[in-house]
């Protein structure tokens, strides 16, 4: 049998990796990489690279500043349905149910990634939020 021939690289990429994801996980992933144009594994290696540069005490502040961000986003978005579901509202119904999905699954993404914050302040600080 014949080796698999493709592009001539000075970087052949002959080692797997496996994780495993959840659906969220997942979306965000595949929607920063259709967004970026950038491959998954480029997406992964470009934040591994990332937390690499920052360390310390660096970290460990824009980590909080983020979480503190995104719990703020999380709120405006609970009001923003709050008004929405208003007698009040001038939307239409088709455009209350797309301003609500959108708020709900920016709220999820923003919950989820803040989960994550609190781990890694949790595992590498000792800091609860």
């Amino acid at each position: 049998m014949s080796p698999r021939t493709g592009r001539p690289t000075d970087n052949p990429k002959k080692n797997r990796l496996e994780i495993r994801l959840s659906d969220t996980e997942n979306n965000l992933l595949e929607k920063d990489s259709q967004k970026s144009k950038a491959t998954k594994t480029e997406l992964l290696m470009e934040g591994y690279a990332m937390s690499r540069l920052i360390t310390g005490e660096e970290l460990k502040e824009r980590l909080i500043k983020e979480y503190e961000n995104l719990t703020e986003i999380n709120r405006k978005s609970q009001r923003l349905i709050q008004e929405v579901q208003s007698k009040d509202c001038p939307f239409t119904e088709e455009e209350k149910l797309k301003v609500i999905e959108h708020s709900e699954e920016s709220i999820k993404q923003n919950d989820w990634v803040c989960k994550v914050i609190k781990n890694q302040l949790k595992r590498e600080f000792g800091y609860e939020i």
